[in-house]
């Protein structure tokens, strides 16, 4: 049973011509979109600014019994998530 969100990207890229990605392509896009998540995470870890406007990803990982550790330990998963 299928317990997170989930997207299934169905077609053989017959529509490749009308400017649809093809499933090479989407992976490749997924992946660009990770590393750079990753890096704007690493890049407020640096700075400091950590607590500003939190990204919703971020802000879904944040263990509010861990205080300020808590909102760390999530922005260091979002530069985990660029990792692969």
């Amino acid at each position: 049973m299928i317990e997170n969100s989930t997207v299934f990207v169905l077609g053989a890229g017959a529509s490749w011509h009308y400017g649809y990605p093809t499933g090479d392509e989407l992976v490749k896009h997924v992946i660009e979109m990770a590393d750079r998540f990753s890096a704007y995470c690493k890049l407020r870890m640096e700075s400091g600014q950590v607590v500003q406007v939190i990204p919703e990803y971020v802000e879904q990982r944040i263990d509010p019994n861990n205080g300020t550790q808590g909102t760390t330990d999530a922005w260091n998963r979002g530069i985990r998530s660029g990792q692969h």
